[in-house]
């Protein structure tokens, strides 16, 4: 990646866009993403003194995948790059919950193209679906801090009026209007496309102010989503962690909490499950994506654990009573303990979390014409096996088989996609069900269509 040229001593960082990488050039606009959340020009160089940031606000609100500062190259240093929740009325970040992403730079010409940049991979996901438990402020920024060393960075002091002034702060953190009435510093913020700009926040609870602690090896939360959604990643509010040599990184799993009010010991096969590397600060911070991405119902309870490898970790939020309906209908009991082989034990908090993926709520609805899913089970009675056949299901398609006294014995997702498809009943492990009446329950995205089958031996 080259360092390009904008004016004498200066340059233009490098914009990463979700799996690509190319050149971000604020002066001329050309910016190789199709939805730019924000951007500003070049007019002037203006210095950042030691000791001291800048925090430029998001006027637009949106899902983002990369950001960057213009910079002057080849200084001595480094510093830390955030992105913020953010309250424009107090002129400050959120205080109830540590920042979004973080990312550490060096400036010096030792550094590779000494550029300041930060890829958000995966994408931060600010929208949120309606009624999630305590969804994030709606307001993002994005800030640069160096505690030790002068920074030289690209300003445009004739910028939009659309685009919030940057603020200018000291290690007291009282912002100030940076570089008179209307100085923005310059900066691209990309949005992606319209696949990033449809995932959404499907369950969160955003306040982050007690830890676990030391001692706990897990972490599981009940929850409910809002609205039928697929899960394809979580994250978590950190703490500073101090992992140990030869740590592994953290499990993350989603479970079936239908009927359960406490988690089951040992745990049974997970829905899907990912792994949570460690992090060095106070962020959110992202899991690896799910194995196998799951589709959640609403009114339906889960769970969804974290294993803890770490002296400090995740972060929780106290209950104080004043919580909103959409939290205390969603949000169940957590529970902690400090070995896989013990009971786990309540506590009075709830897990801070965020889980990221699609929904149909945020589509558009289907057409008065759509015709209702056509859903065939054969043969029926079955003494060997049954075929599961099903047309104009709208997106991903659950089947989840009971057996005769309401008892989930089979729940899958043989297609993630397609309006039509084919599914052996008694399993693609060829388990054969016990003789009896079952239920065959087929979801998709605008509805349900339920089956009875009985198997005789």
């Amino acid at each position: 990646m080259r360092l390009v040229r904008i004016a004498p001593a200066l340059g233009a960082l490098a914009l990463l866009v979700w799996s690509a990488i190319a050149s971000l050039t604020p002066a001329t606009g050309a910016v190789p993403c199709s939805l730019i959340v924000q951007q500003s020009g070049v007019s002037e160089t203006t210095l950042v003194y030691n000791g001291r940031g800048i925090t430029q606000p998001i006027a637009s609100f949106a899902n983002v995948v990369a950001c960057s500062l213009t910079s002057l190259p080849c200084q001595d240093g480094g510093g830390t790059l955030r992105v913020l929740a953010w309250d424009p009325v107090a002129g400050a970040p959120d205080p109830t919950t540590v920042a979004l992403r973080t990312a550490g730079f060096g400036t010096s010409c030792s550094e590779y193209n000494s550029m300041v940049k930060m890829t958000l991979d995966p994408p931060l996901v600010a929208l949120s679906l309606d009624h999630v438990a305590e969804p994030m402020r709606r307001s993002l920024a994005l800030d640069f801090w160096d505690p030790f060393y002068t920074q030289a960075f690209a300003a445009d002091a004739n910028a939009s009026p659309d685009i919030p002034p940057t603020l200018g702060y000291t290690s007291n953190g009282v912002r100030t209007l940076f570089g008179g009435a209307h100085t923005v510093i310059s900066h691209a913020i990309c949005g992606g496309d319209g696949s990033v700009q449809d995932l959404r926040v499907l369950q969160s609870v955003m306040t982050t102010n007690l830890s676990l602690g030391v001692g706990v090896q897990g972490v599981i939360q009940r929850f409910r989503v809002p609205s039928m959604a697929k899960v394809q990643w979580a994250e978590f509010a950190m703490g500073s962690l101090y992992s140990s040599p030869g740590d592994t990184p953290d499990r993350v799993a989603i479970y079936d909490a239908d009927g359960q009010s406490t988690p089951p010991t040992p745990l049974p096969a997970p829905l899907g499950q990912g792994l949570l590397p460690t992090s060095g600060a106070p962020v959110w911070f992202a899991a690896l994506p799910l194995d196998n991405p799951v589709t959640l119902e609403p009114d339906h309870d889960y769970w969804l654990y974290a294993g803890v490898n770490h002296t400090d970790g995740l972060l929780t939020r106290n209950w104080t009573g004043g919580e909103s309906a959409d939290f205390q209908s969603a949000i169940g009991p957590t529970f902690t303990r400090t070995d896989s082989l013990l009971p786990w034990t309540n506590i009075v908090a709830a897990l801070c979390f965020r889980l990221i993926g699609t929904s149909p709520a945020t589509t558009a609805a289907p057409s008065a014409a759509y015709a209702p899913l056509a859903v065939r089970l054969a043969p029926n009675p079955t003494h060997d096996f049954a075929w599961l056949t099903w047309r104009g299901a709208r997106g991903a398609v659950r089947v989840t088989v009971f057996d005769a006294r309401g008892r989930r014995v089979r729940d899958v997702m043989p297609d993630d996609g397609g309006e039509g498809g084919t599914w052996r009943v008694q399993g693609a492990d060829a388990t054969p069900l016990p003789a009896g009446v079952y239920f065959v329950r087929v979801r998709d995205g605008a509805g349900q269509a339920t089956r009875r089958l009985v198997v005789v031996r």
